[in-house]
């Protein structure tokens, strides 16, 4: 009878271990295979972070050759701008192509270096309709704005920026005395000052927030190529 009752007792014994075995290595085999997608994860995270390191590389090289080619480009630029007469001609060719953009043809809605009286001649004289013409010079002082631009520490480049708000309020202040707001000879009781960048005309504005209300006392209006192309359609209408 002790025989039989341990014999049984082994065989529930190794059932109960067979079960627990099977339980086992199913607790493994699933350990197994979120381990596996772990690691494979992990190799795809890898290999996508190498992916974007090499292409952050790529974008970076670009991105450097790009800005050595704006310095090289700012450069000539600066330089060609060095003269008064070439800053007179960029002026001229800038606020021509505005012109142009908008249609007008020169000789007929306007004329360069066109003379108001025996000592007054704009850079420009634009006849937009109405009975009424508009003087507009487009030579503008740069000299201090492009030292600035190239100044090598912040005491500079500030002192520079001084002087280049000074350069525009005296510039201002001598396009207004030119008399080329003129309503006793046809033209509009205010003249155009042509700012040749949007930029720049923005730069000056945060420079001196109050130069567009003190050249307007003055009546003259600072213009960039998109406010004049916007002024002029508003004047033809």
């Amino acid at each position: 009878l002790a025989e039989t009752r341990l014999a049984g007792e082994r065989r529930a014994m190794g059932q109960t271990l067979e079960v627990e075995r099977g339980e086992l290595a199913a607790r493994l085999a699933t350990m197994l295979a979120q381990l596996e997608r772990t690691q494979g994860l992990i190799r795809e995270l890898e290999r996508d972070r190498t992916g974007k390191f090499q292409a952050l590389a790529t974008q970076l090289r670009v991105a450097g050759d790009s800005a050595a080619e704006l310095g090289r480009t700012t450069r000539h630029l600066a330089r060609s701008l060095s003269g008064a007469k070439l800053r007179g001609q960029l002026g001229e060719r800038l606020a021509e192509d505005v012109l142009k953009a908008m249609g007008l043809a020169p000789g007929i809605h306007y004329t360069r270096q066109a003379a108001l009286d025996a000592e007054r001649r704009p850079d420009f004289l634009l006849a937009l309709g109405h009975g009424r013409r508009l003087a507009m010079d487009v030579k503008f002082p740069l000299d201090n704005w492009r030292r600035a631009v190239e100044a090598a520490d912040e005491e500079t480049q500030a002192r520079l920026e001084a002087q280049f708000t000074k350069d525009v309020r005296a510039h201002v202040a001598a396009v207004a005395s030119r008399g080329y707001a003129a309503p006793e000879l046809g033209t509009h009781d205010f003249a155009l000052l042509f700012v040749p960048s949007d930029a720049l005309l923005v730069a000056i504005l945060d420079l001196a927030p109050d130069a567009i209300e003190n050249a307007a006392r003055q009546r003259v209006v600072l213009v960039g190529p998109s406010t004049l192309y916007a002024l002029l359609a508003a004047l033809r209408t």
